[in-house]
């Protein structure tokens, strides 16, 4: 063998060591159920905080096809609140920034996933054997990172851990893109509604915090 086969060997093993981010975008988002997004009329579902004293519990009704999101919470005394997400625009009164803030917010909770490959805006990376930022253990380790300019939080940054099928187990939220988490959960009972794989509970390495979906229900078109 050949000083330049020897290298051009060395080259070809190391580039296919990590996966081409675009393929990872691609594979992350058909593992929960983004083929099946057209088919999608409205999700309902409830997300639920618990972080020691501080409980949080809200629910939502989107219609996908017709663009609007229904709101209900405690705080409110349970009326509903509806908006179509194209009223939002760039300077939305106040009240309907707070809730389509919260809705953005839960969103990303129920479909992180699928944003991945949807929202181009946000570079990926990859690396290959980095250790579970809870427990024992490593996994691919997926970097997604925001802009630092447009959004409600501009600049965030979250790494998720994958398995060889793309099944998210845990992840990162780092605030602003720092370096050091702000948040680190697992994805746990991970289940098919219609065509979406949906974690349905995420806790943290101490227990301290805990969020979870409830009443998660997938209308299809036709249905």
């Amino acid at each position: 063998m050949t000083i330049i086969t020897a290298i051009s060997m060395l080259v070809a093993l190391a580039m296919s060591a990590t996966p081409d981010a675009g393929d990872v975008r691609e594979r992350l988002a058909r593992a929960y159920g983004v083929e099946g997004w057209e088919r999608v009329e409205e999700l309902r579902y409830t997300f639920n905080i618990r972080a020691g004293e501080r409980e949080v519990r809200r629910s939502w009704i989107w219609r996908v096809k017709d663009r609007t999101v229904t709101f209900r919470d405690e705080i409110s005394g349970g009326q509903p609140f509806t908006y179509a997400l194209d009223e939002v625009g760039d300077n939305p009164p106040e009240e309907l920034k707070n809730i389509d803030h919260r809705f953005i917010n839960d969103r990303y909770w129920l479909l992180f996933a699928l944003h991945v490959a949807w929202d181009t805006v946000a570079t990926v990376t990859v690396a290959e054997g980095e250790t579970l930022p809870i427990g024992e253990g490593t996994a691919t380790k997926v970097t997604v990172q925001y802009p630092k300019e447009g959004g409600y939080t501009p600049g965030d940054a979250y790494d998720i851990f994958v398995d060889p099928d793309m099944r998210v187990l845990q992840w990162v939220f780092r605030k602003g893109g720092q370096a050091e988490p702000s948040l680190a959960t697992t994805w746990e009972d991970q289940r098919r509604f219609g065509p979406l794989l949906i974690a349905t509970r995420h806790r943290s390495g101490d227990g301290s915090f805990e969020m979870w979906f409830s009443g998660v229900e997938v209308e299809l078109i036709g249905d």
